[in-house]
């Protein structure tokens, strides 16, 4: 398995995700460098699910191209799959909350939280 770094992370061209009669996903044209955190916003039914799906190789797309660090998400999704790891919102809140819940505010490394409070 190689490991390639250079390159974007992602690199999309005219992605197309179709469900019926409905055109879900229609060019959502993007460049993400390697190494940046890209956050991907928008309204309820903007699509945001469908593209991140695809390019986790969820969902096929019928039409376009996408590449996940130089992988081509049809013809490469076992290498797609074995570099990527989508995590949704929530992941990142319950972790947060089980923090706060143990008085740690937050804190995820041990050298820099205080103290946890005694647990019973």
């Amino acid at each position: 398995m190689s490991t390639q770094t250079s390159g974007p992370a992602i690199e999309t061209a005219g992605p197309v995700k179709t469900f019926g009669e409905t055109r879900a996903v229609d060019g959502a044209d993007l460049v993400v460098p390697a190494g940046t955190v890209y956050g991907v916003l928008g309204p309820n039914g903007a699509s945001r699910t469908t593209t991140v799906k695809m390019l986790a190789t969820l969902l096929r797309p019928d039409g376009g191209e996408a590449h996940v660090f130089g992988h081509d998400i049809v013809r490469e999704a076992d290498e797609v799959r074995g570099r990527v790891s989508p995590t949704g919102q929530y992941a990142a809140v319950r972790a947060q909350a089980a923090d706060l819940s143990r008085g740690t505010g937050g804190c995820r490394a041990r050298s820099a939280c205080p103290a946890s409070p005694a647990r019973s």
